[in-house]
């Protein structure tokens, strides 16, 4: 709790702060939240009605950890957790065929649960596209936990955590095209199991840096939702020669179904933001941003980004 009071309430965090920005109460800001863990106050919904994104953390000069505070309290309470998400994640822990002596010393493209069922098509027509250029492993339906450890369930997900730390620990380099399960496995593995790291990349980062793939529409008809958990994550802003959103979409894993009021509002600048963009093409690289994103814009604007991406014509052996 020592970290706590390094705290000096000077409010940056408040400007990046989705739950804030919707309610527009200090019980509900990072530094509320914080002088509530000080006085030891860890009931009411306010510890709860957090997106989780790392926003606060990543810009407070005082680097007081108020999101690694914020999920170890999400073990005191499990409302989050529901009887269809353990069925869900029980059935996407039986579908397991690879062992670690499969994965080491391989390439690896992570795409995990939401992907193979939100977007199934095209994550396969993307893995039909780089299979040309490559050696790799495609790593389907693996869970990276963070619904698990969002929703209270410590236990359960370290047990997620140390079977993937397993079976992905011993490959060459792993890419990973979810948003959130990359903050997962940078931010939130770290946190409890500080021993173990992954060798582990944005995959479009890697892939649009390596010269191997670009986008198949031009730059200015694209519009780019720029994943919370992406953004704060000191990744390199490849996305900047797009037209984007860097803001959060209101979804934050769970939240925007629990908080479906707060979640609106968080997202009308993003509405707005696209909407006057001039854009025709509207993408994201996490699965719950996707999942917003069809929420709110319905008729068919929205694909994940990976559905963009196409094989350079310059394209680099990196095999």
């Amino acid at each position: 709790m020592k970290t706590l009071e390094r705290c000096a309430r000077c409010g940056k965090c408040l400007t990046v702060c989705p739950s804030f920005w919707a309610t527009r109460l200090e019980s509900c800001s990072p530094r509320g939240r914080v002088a509530q863990l000080k006085e030891g106050f860890l009931e009411g919904a306010a510890l709860l009605n957090c997106l989780l994104c790392g926003a606060c953390e990543a810009v407070c000069p005082n680097e007081v950890p108020v999101f690694t505070h914020l999920l170890a309290t999400r073990r005191r309470y499990k409302a989050f957790y529901t009887p269809l998400l353990r069925k869900l994640l029980g059935f996407i822990r039986r579908q397991r065929p690879l062992r670690p002596s499969d994965t080491a010393g391989k390439t690896l493209l992570f795409l995990g649960c939401a992907e193979t069922i939100l977007y199934p098509r095209a994550a396969e027509a993307f893995l039909e596209k780089i299979k040309a250029l490559f050696p790799f492993m495609a790593v389907k339906r693996l869970c990276c936990g963070l619904p698990l450890v969002a929703s209270g369930e410590e236990e359960a997900f370290l047990e997620i955590a140390k079977e993937n730390l397993a079976l992905l620990g011993q490959a060459e380099k792993v890419l990973v095209f979810c948003a959130s399960c990359l903050f997962t496995f940078k931010k939130i593995y770290p946190l409890y199991l500080p021993q173990e790291q992954l060798p582990i990349r944005d995959g479009f980062s890697y892939l649009l840096e390596q010269g191997l793939f670009r986008l198949k529409v031009p730059a200015s008809e694209l519009f780019f939702q720029v994943p919370c958990h992406l953004r704060h994550l000191g990744v390199e802003p490849w996305w900047e020669e797009l037209k984007y959103y860097p803001g959060c979409c209101g979804q934050g894993g769970l939240f925007g179904f629990r908080y479906r009021q707060e979640a609106r509002r968080i997202a009308i600048p993003l509405k707005k933001a696209f909407l006057t963009s001039g854009a025709r093409f509207l993408a994201t690289s996490c699965s719950a941003c996707f999942f917003r994103l069809h929420t709110l814009f319905p008729k068919g604007f929205v694909t994940p980004l990976l559905a963009y991406l196409e094989p350079s014509e310059e394209w680099k052996d990196i095999g």
